[in-house]
């Protein structure tokens, strides 16, 4: 937020993507220097080193005469499929296992501890690696690559909504499922890019149920692109697999727990965090009776 002008307030910047753009712009560039206006005078900022936003972020640092760390990703996190090994600064920890984290947490991973150092020596207190370790290693957040095993299946549930945010999702989870392909349930808001989420996630899809959601949230209506275009996206990619548009989520749970139960594949429910919120809410009360 700019709305906090304190000089020890730290500013954090993760990826920049595409989204938001009524307000915030339409190339990486503009959104960029809107998401840099949280940068106040003499403040320090940690941000993600991407190659077409850090000549905005940069200049809005010099113009506030604030101090930076800009996190090269590359050069401190090395990983494979099972655990990564972190190397920032002093800080050297080895073999941190994944667990349930998608591979897109780790850059907010790295991030979040970056900040912590350079607090901790602005400060003058001591990081816990373990702690750091143990976080990491139980880390859970409702939404983002979140499991849900029920007696009829498992469900993986990501409320990616955006190119960027689906693009990381589907190779986080092609990483974790290698040569899958997943029943997928979708809803996307209806201002979204849903042809380019659609073409990044066909390709893994065997089964698609398109369905719909009408959330009012702090006096907005949120309303989901229609079906009946989604149906019209696949065709025109091709998909040739089975597509059923049903919009009351309890009757594809019923579906999918019916017909589904001895798959080993997980079922993949993504394209808004509205979906997933309401698809979430009618499983654990389903599963709670």
């Amino acid at each position: 937020t700019n709305c906090i002008s304190n000089s020890n307030k730290v500013c954090v910047i993760t990826r920049i993507g595409f989204d938001h753009m009524k307000i915030l712009g339409h190339t990486l560039e503009e959104i960029a220097k809107n998401k840099a206006g949280i940068i106040g005078g003499n403040q320090h900022v940690v941000f993600l080193s991407q190659p077409y936003t850090n000549n905005v972020i940069t200049k809005r640092i010099l113009e506030m005469k604030s101090m930076s760390d800009e996190i090269q990703l590359e050069e401190i996190i090395q990983c494979d499929n099972k655990e990564f090994d972190f190397h920032y600064k002093d800080i050297e920890i080895s073999q941190i296992k994944f667990g349930n984290i998608p591979d897109y947490q780790i850059e907010n991973y790295a991030l979040a501890v970056a900040t912590i150092k350079y607090i901790s020596q602005r400060d003058n207190w001591k990081i816990e690696e373990a702690i750091i370790v143990t976080t990491f290693e139980n880390f859970y957040f409702s939404g983002r690559f979140e499991i849900i095993e029920t007696k009829g299946a498992r469900y993986v549930l990501d409320g990616a909504h955006n190119e960027q945010k689906m693009q990381a999702f589907i190779s986080s989870l092609t990483s974790k499922y290698p040569s899958m392909k997943f029943t997928f349930i979708l809803a996307f808001k209806a201002d979204k890019d849903v042809f380019s989420m659609i073409k990044l996630l066909h390709p893994h899809a065997q089964n698609i149920f398109v369905t719909n959601f009408n959330t009012n949230n702090q006096d907005i209506t949120h309303k989901s692109f229609p079906s009946e275009e989604i149906v019209d996206i696949l065709n025109a990619l091709n998909f040739t697999n089975k597509v059923k548009i049903e919009a009351n989520i309890s009757k594809i749970i019923k579906e999918i727990e019916t017909e589904y139960s001895n798959s080993y594949e997980p079922i993949i429910v993504t394209g808004s965090l509205y979906l997933v919120s309401e698809f979430r809410k009618q499983l654990v009360n389903k599963h709670q009776r």
